[in-house]
């Protein structure tokens, strides 16, 4: 085993550029070398919450932050989907079980 470097973590928002050799950085007054950006090295983009990473010669996506984002919104649209049905059948479940006697009532989880 060898020690190779240290990546360096960036987070900005999607209409930022991501940095690159040669790129000004007015934070520290520097222009960016090869050797401040090494390969492994992340962008996080706040407002889209999608993760690139520098290849060595450009910035790529993240393919696991890529495929868990997909998963995530999917899981959200079947959450927000799932509340909407629970609004309509509540009312629906309570006024069927109106009728139902005082001991069934009080254990019914939609009254």
């Amino acid at each position: 085993m060898s020690y190779v470097g240290t990546i360096k973590r960036w987070i900005g928002d999607s209409n930022e550029t991501k940095p690159y050799p040669g790129m000004v950085d007015y934070a520290r007054g520097n222009v960016l070398a090869a050797s401040d950006i090494p390969g492994g090295s992340t962008f996080y983009e706040e407002d889209t919450g999608r993760m690139y990473v520098f290849e060595g010669e450009r910035w790529e996506p993240d393919r696991d932050t890529a495929q868990a984002t997909r998963i995530i919104t999917a899981l959200g649209a079947k959450l927000d989907s799932l509340l909407e049905e629970s609004k309509v059948q509540t009312p629906l479940l309570r006024a069927l079980t109106e009728d139902f006697p005082e001991e069934v009532r009080e254990n019914n989880p939609f009254a």
